[in-house]
C-alpha cells in the first residue's frame, strides 16, 4: 500500500490476538516454513523492482508514525530472526512465550 499511496494509513495489531485466532501454536511448522519462504522470496522480488524515488513513500502506522518504505524493510528484514530466536528458547525452555 505505501509503495502505491504515499502517507496511506498503516494499522497496528495485536500480534498475541492474532496468533490465537488462527491458532498458530497448531500449525504443522513444516507447511509454516514454506509459506514464510514463497512470502520471501516474492518479497524480495518485489523489492529489488522498486523505484529509487519509492523508497521515500512512508506510511502513517497507527503506533509508530511515519516509516518509509526504507523502514519498513529494515524491520521486516530482521524480523524473521526475532521469532527463530524465540523458537529457540521455546524448543530450550518448554512452551515459553516471548513477545517481541
Amino acid at each position: 500500500m505505501t509503495l502505491g499511496l504515499n502517507g496511506t494509513p498503516i494499522q497496528g495489531f495485536d500480534q498475541e490476538v492474532w496468533a490465537e485466532k488462527f491458532n498458530y501454536g497448531k500449525r504443522d511448522p513444516q507447511k509454516s516454513l514454506e509459506i514464510f519462504r514463497v512470502l520471501r522470496e516474492n518479497n524480495l522480488a518485489l523489492l529489488k523492482s522498486i523505484p529509487k524515488p519509492l523508497w521515500e513513500n512512508y506510511g502513517m502506522h497507527s503506533e509508530r508514525g511515519a516509516e518509509t518504505v526504507t523502514r519498513i524493510t529494515e524491520m521486516v528484514a530482521g524480523h524473521d530472526i526475532n521469532h527463530l530466536t524465540q523458537i529457540e528458547k521455546i524448543v530450550k525452555g518448554g512452551n515459553k512465550r516471548t513477545r517481541k
